[in-house]
């Protein structure tokens, strides 16, 4: 029996991929799980595994092209057989023992189709991406210099010649930036034109949660050796606020509206590349800690370009912070099938009035962007006092 291997959904908003290179070839044994082919899409790489056991027959696209999600790239025979079926070329395929025999005879079996690979280097063999090619004879990269990332330190990608590049050359960051910075412009052109985007801004006393994140910086710090951020209670406090109201944890997808169970929160984050917003998962069920950590990490993988699919598909709603570089308010753009996007300006000292008297107190700005489609100007004026009330009572987000 042969069976077809497709390139996988890659998420509502993805419609193609490039196929950066074959790790098995034509003729190759392999096991349900192993990898056969890495693919790369705007934001992120994907491991694409074998679905069954059999023979690698034929692959039906090259190392750098661009593939639209759910083409056949490549057909595997089952130990059942590998006869071709109905209607089928005979020489589209080849069963096994033909193509074992045409190994041991040095031929090819599957004609026009190249496998990038690079020359022996330093006693082990590394796979270098057409992409990653092209960019190392446009900046002069010697490719046996540079560090491979993909495919557990095998194959070089195009990131690793410009990193290389960088590090080499003093190259500037906007030269490995343009590529992902078209792509996020072309996606938040279109979220905004296609999404009825309204916004709702409320100032929040943030006097009692300064407090807080200090107690525990100089609590914590030295007994986990995590550093817990003002950006750590906004996600625990937005996906209590997310559990508390189910219709705006949500996702639209074409004319229908999908609560979800979970409750997954996009980060933006800046990276050299571009905005990425890599999804921490469940984060209602973290500790702050442990929030922190997978906050870090997240933060890392997308500075090194290393987030894979599963990484930035499946969120509800995004965080994105700038009070850090000392923005007060700002409106941001839904990251689409999401319901919203929160964001959060600077924590200062403001005039305040309080029991009648004006004070000076350190407040901040939350700025909410919702999808009309999904909810309403009312039921999102009750989420935001939910996640107000959070903010102003942070001890509630260590206790849940």
């Amino acid at each position: 029996m042969i069976v077809d291997v497709e390139v996988p959904n890659q998420g509502l908003t993805i419609t193609e991929a490039t196929l950066l290179l074959w790790l098995k070839q034509p003729g190759d044994a392999v096991v349900k799980g192993d990898i056969l082919f890495e693919i790369e899409t705007d934001k992120a790489t994907q491991e694409i595994e074998s679905p069954i056991s059999g023979t690698l027959l034929q692959v039906l696209a090259q190392a750098g092209d661009v593939v639209p999600l759910g083409q056949i790239v490549a057909k595997i025979g089952t130990e059942a057989g590998d006869e071709v079926g109905a209607g089928e070329a005979r020489d589209d395929s080849r069963d096994e023992s033909d193509i074992r025999n045409a190994r041991d005879r040095g031929e090819s079996a599957a004609p026009n189709v190249v496998v990038e690979q690079a020359k022996d280097i330093e006693g082990g063999r590394r796979m270098v991406s057409p992409r990653a090619r092209r960019a190392a004879r446009r900046l002069g990269v010697d490719l046996t210099s540079v560090q491979p990332t993909g495919a557990h330190g095998r194959h070089v990608r195009e990131r690793d010649v410009l990193l290389a590049a960088e590090e080499n050359a003093g190259a500037s960051a906007a030269r490995v930036s343009g590529r992902y910075r078209a792509k996020t412009a072309e996606q938040t052109a279109l979220s905004f034109r296609d999404t009825p985007h309204f916004y709702l801004t409320r100032e929040v006393r943030a006097d009692r949660l300064a407090a807080l994140r200090a107690d525990m910086v100089r609590d914590t710090e030295a007994e986990t050796g995590v550093r817990i951020s003002i950006t750590d209670f906004l996600l625990k406090a937005l996906a209590l606020a997310l559990r508390a109201f189910p219709s705006v944890n949500s996702q639209r997808r074409n004319d229908t509206v999908a609560l979800l169970s979970a409750v997954n929160i996009g980060l933006a984050v800046d990276t050299a590349e571009g905005l990425a917003a890599p999804i921490l998962q469940s984060v209602d069920t973290q500790s702050l800690t442990a929030i922190a950590r997978a906050r870090i990490e997240a933060a890392r993988r997308a500075a090194e370009g290393t987030l894979r699919n599963s990484d930035i598909v499946g969120g509800s709603f995004t965080l994105t912070n700038l009070g850090p570089l000392g923005v007060d308010q700002f409106d941001a753009i839904i990251v689409p099938p999401q319901s919203g996007i929160l964001a959060a300006g600077a924590i200062k000292m403001r005039p305040h009035v309080i029991d009648g008297e004006v004070r000076a107190c350190n407040t901040l700005f939350l700025t909410l962007a919702m999808d009309h489609r999904v909810v309403d100007g009312a039921e999102a004026a009750r989420f935001l006092d939910f996640l107000a009330n959070l903010i102003e009572k942070p001890t509630l987000l260590c206790s849940q």
